[in-house]
């Protein structure tokens, strides 16, 4: 609220020094100490006035409020100022954001290359000069249109020897010049001055400033989200700043983002103490200057200007550089690795995220564990630069993730910016912390690497998937992601990896609305968004590995990214590929998949047969029948394993036999990529042995729902059943807050209280289509879980509740005690229910006459009975109450 002006502790606002800048967004921080300090002065003149120290004096009263007025009215002024700056910094971020809007369907030209020449001038920022080839790729003649950080000055733009004239609105240039279809253009942009970092990150919608009271946040300390730098001794400029002219700028607010590939050169002239660092190959890097070439075009470049110092080691035949503040080399220091170990650990590294096939063998004379990594074979994913770049930035450097953007949004095109001193990254150096300094330094680079190159903001794989291609189209937006996420082979079938509430929340939305609708829907966070995208690539990618093979297909993909990297390329170029060589029409699925707002539901069993005896230690001939209904009126398409991808009709139902006799694996299962099926994922285990050939035909065929049906007329009420509620107590602080929609910062950040309710899913809970259960930590007995059902019919009713826990077995297997209630009538009975490994799925409550209601209540108390048990793991599961009719 109010840019955290009542915030008084200053939990939100950064106060931490950093050795590159110095004290991290200063003013901010004093003024708003300074605002408490004297409004506490003033609260503290006013107190005089509670003690009658001068009897009868009449101007007591009088000067004490005139002595409090100094305080206040100055407080009241640094108030004006504090939110005067947020207001301003809002104010030119909407009128730059206007502009965008203005001009974001204008078409636009591409940038062939761009010769970029920086000199640093210090305090007064930068002088800049650009000679750029920029092309018309539309049917259409257009005017030439750049995109320039506003806060730089541009001296002049020249064609050849002739001064274009131009016009500036915020961040756009309009050029006084028309361009042909398909012609080119060399222009020359010379520009100096400082960047205004307003002009960044315009389609955050949320207030600038520490609103967002979670962004950049390490436990206590609020880090702060500087976009770039131009101060003295030190520049970091990202393309989100356009710090160089470019005709595709970087924010899009309609998720129609084009990316613009460019042949890039930098020269950058400098400070001889200072380091210039960016993409490309160094070419040249003398005293006070440095030459940055690329051999290939990339989608835009940064640039870091500052005190450095430089440690380089192989990765393969990559060089892996790591810059750091000169007073920061300890960090280094506590990996105490031999060159030659530390290189393998990063060919390990690079070789796993590439998914090469690997084999190992013991080195004769180091006895060391080593690998061999296939090249032969195609590796799903490649890293494409020929560098890789570790930056240690500022501690309040932030680059908020592209709303359509996956992940990894401290990645730029081979360079990672790590937070200084490694502050934010999930890492402990066993130097400072003996605990784990036994496990030794290579366990805690491996950790370093494992831990923060695969996740989060420093995500190195977005690297490999989405920073060298883009496939775009106006009428499939965000369709590059979608195609993205089909390019490593390994990424399907594994959805079942991700957390089932992201798996739910995203089903559910779509089972009433779109894709495009999401795409568009403002209250969607980006995390939401990223998992819907993931499931519509899943299921597209089973979409058509249902009308080709699948082997064919990933050959497909692969070839094309190859082909056209480094490229924009439009959505039509790959369907007509895609028709060419695998004869799938993309035109035919995208429609459906973008507009369609339903969702299937299927209902699922499957049975394994063992055909005689193991053929050898691994292999044996198997059968598998899968059964599946479709139960609604959409199209659903889904997956075995083994076998493959089928469609399933609208009201269909159908039987799947496959014949294996390539492993004996133990488990199989049936993916339902799309439905509102949670989990989505079905394993099964059991196997039936028989001596005898089965007489089965591999293929699909045609069999009755009946074998779905259920004629048990048991009443069985679930978890998410409206008859079943939780009861909880709440303090009356708690009921204020919530009666008033209060939202306190410091509450609101903390974790989910171990003490309430939370919803899991499992495959072995209870429910249809969503199996789902309450749990929570065991409690006192405060916290329950009632049941109210209501029977038509009166008469005798055995009472049973589902027996489970999280772990993968069908039943519970631990030994314990629950506590339950029954209500009948105006009877309650207090039970204690001892279960264990031995107890059955649907343990009994006992039997009762039941005339109209009956109620049934289960608490959160729970006492394990086993002495092995780990008093951590004890917790409490709520599934689903059966009640079964006894006829006598």
């Amino acid at each position: 609220m109010m840019n955290n002006l009542f915030d008084p502790f200053a939990r939100y606002i950064p106060n931490l020094f950093s050795d590159f800048v110095g004290h991290v967004q200063l003013t901010c921080f004093l003024l708003h100490q300074t605002i408490y300090l004297l409004m506490g002065i003033c609260f503290l003149i006013l107190s005089i006035l509670v003690y009658r120290r001068l009897p009868n004096n009449i101007h007591q009263v009088r000067s004490v409020l005139v002595f409090a007025m100094f305080p206040f009215i100055l407080s009241v002024i640094f108030i004006a100022f504090y939110m005067g700056n947020f207001m301003r910094v809002e104010r030119n971020k909407n009128e730059y954001r206007q502009f965008y809007f203005e001009y974001e369907h204008v078409l636009k030209n591409r940038v062939l290359s761009n010769e970029i020449r920086l000199r640093d001038l210090g305090k007064e920022g930068v002088a800049v000069e650009s000679k750029m080839k920029i092309v018309n790729r539309n049917e259409e003649q257009i005017p030439v249109l750049l995109y320039l950080n506003p806060g730089l000055t541009v001296n002049g733009i020249k064609n050849g020897s002739v001064n274009l004239s131009f016009e500036r609105k915020g961040p756009v240039i309009l050029v006084d010049k028309q361009l042909a279809a398909e012609d080119t253009c060399d222009l020359i942009v010379s520009y100096e001055g400082i960047v205004d970092n307003d002009v960044c990150h315009l389609d955050q919608f949320a207030v600038p400033g520490y609103q967002r009271l979670n962004e950049n946040r390490r436990g206590i300390y609020s880090l702060g989200t500087q976009p770039a730098y131009c101060v003295n001794n030190y520049k970091l400029f990202t393309p989100e700043v356009l710090w160089y002219p470019t005709c595709v700028p970087p924010t899009c607010f309609s998720f129609f983002r084009n990316m613009d590939f460019t042949y890039f050169s930098l020269v950058v002239i400098h400070d001889e103490e200072n380091t210039a660092i960016s993409q490309g190959e160094i070419i040249n890097e003398q005293i006070g200057i440095t030459i940055f070439k690329h051999e290939h075009a990339i989608s835009g470049i940064s640039l870091c200007v500052g005190k450095y110092d430089k440690r380089v080691v192989m990765m393969d035949s990559i060089p892996v550089e790591i810059y750091y503040e000169p007073s920061h080399g300890y960090l280094l220091d506590s990996f105490r690795i031999d060159v030659d170990v530390l290189e393998e650990h990063l060919l390990n590294f690079k070789s796993k995220l590439e998914k090469r096939n690997m084999s190992s063998y013991i080195d004769a004379e180091t006895k060391r564990l080593k690998y061999n990594y296939s090249t032969a074979l195609k590796s799903d994913l490649e890293y494409p630069y020929s560098w890789l770049r570790f930056i240690e930035t500022p501690l309040d450097f932030y680059p908020f993730p592209k709303p359509d953007a996956m992940d990894g949004e401290r990645i730029q095109n081979g360079l990672i910016f790590l937070t200084e001193k490694l502050c934010n990254q999930h890492f402990i150096d066993g130097e400072y912390n003996p605990g784990l300094r036994k496990y030794g330094s290579e366990w805690h680079f491996k950790m370093l690497l494992d831990s923060n190159l695969t996740h989060g903001g420093c995500n190195i794989k977005s690297m490999l998937q989405s920073e060298f291609n883009y496939v775009s189209s106006v009428d499939y937006p965000m369709i590059n992601e979608i195609l993205i996420n089909m390019l490593s082979r390994y990424s399907f079938g594994l959805m079942q990896s991700f957390e089932p509430m992201d798996e739910y929340r995203a089903m559910n939305y779509l089972s009433r609305h779109s894709l495009r609708e999401a795409i568009h829907d403002l209250n969607l966070s980006s995390k939401e968004l990223h998992f819907i995208i993931k499931k519509k690539g899943w299921e597209l990618y089973s979409l058509i590995c249902t009308r080709v093979f699948r082997d064919k297909f990933d050959d497909f993909i692969y070839d094309f990214f190859s082909k056209y990297r480094f490229m924009n390329v439009e959505l039509k170029m790959f369907s007509k590929d895609l028709m060419e060589q695998c004869g799938v029409d993309l035109d035919h699925i995208l429609p459906d998949l973008y507009d369609s707002n339903r969702l299937p539901v299927f209902k699922v069993d499957a049975e394994c047969y063992r055909v005689g005896d193991l053929i050898d230690s691994w292999q044996a001939n198997q059968y598998f029948l899968f059964k599946i209904y479709n139960m609604s009126d959409v199209l659903g398409v889904i997956m075995t394993r083994p076998g493959g991808f089928y469609l399933i009709p609208a009201h269909s139902c159908k039987e799947i036999v496959v014949n294996d006799t390539t492993s004996s694996s133990i488990s199989y299962r049936i993916e339902m990529p799309m439905s509102q099926n949670i989990p989505s994922v079905k394993r099964f285990r059991a196997k039936k042995i028989v001596y005898h050939e089965l007489g089965l035909k591999e293929g699909i065929r045609d069999i009755d729902s009946l074998y779905f049906q259920d004629d048990s007329l048991d009443i069985i009420v679930d978890n998410v059943d409206e008859r079943c509620k939780i009861v909880e107590t709440k303090t009356w602080l708690q009921d204020m807050f919530e009666k008033y929609n209060v939202n306190i910062p410091f509450l609101c950040e903390r974790k989910k209280n171990r003490n309430q309710w939370l919803v899991g899913f499992n495959t072995k809970f209870y429910g249809f289509p969503v199996q789902s259960a309450y749990y929570k930590e065991a409690g006192t007995g405060d916290k329950r879980v009632e049941w109210t059902i209501d029977i038509i019919r009166q008469g005798k009713y055995e009472l049973f509740f589902h027996n489970v826990d999280d772990t993968r077995h069908e039943k519970s297997l631990d030994d314990k005690t629950l506590y339950f209630s029954v209500c009948n009538g105006g009877n309650t009975f207090d039970l204690k229910i001892d279960v264990g490994s031995e107890s059955d799925e649907w343990v009994s409550l006992g039997r009762y006459d039941v005339f109209d209601c009956i109620k049934i209540i289960q608490y959160d108390k729970q006492e394990l009975l086993s002495l092995f048990s780990f008093k951590g793991l004890n917790k409490v599961f709520v599934d689903a109450i059966k009640m079964k009719e006894i006829r006598e």
